[in-house]
């Protein structure tokens, strides 16, 4: 299968939604799913970043970013530690 047909499978699939949360790390493959829900959802999509001492600020901030250049709705959940 061609990357066009998976891409339209998953847009096909995406429309049976009412609403979605994507898990969002800001990484390439994250941040595609969150990009093309976006488009497909609108509003109805938000991503959730979990924040833990395995996640970088840096890489935090840019998630962070990317979520906002997008244009979706996006909150930081902090892992409790044990």
């Amino acid at each position: 299968m061609i990357p066009e047909e998976k891409e339209q499978q998953l847009r096909a699939y995406l429309r049976t939604l009412t609403s979605a949360v994507v898990a969002y790390s800001g990484g390439v493959d994250s941040t595609y799913l969150l990009s093309v829900a976006h488009e497909v959802l609108g509003d109805a999509v938000e991503a959730i970043t979990a924040v833990s001492l395995s996640l970088a600020r840096r890489e935090q901030e840019e998630a962070v970013e990317q979520a906002r250049r997008i244009g979706v709705r996006h909150r930081l959940i902090q892992k409790a530690m044990r």
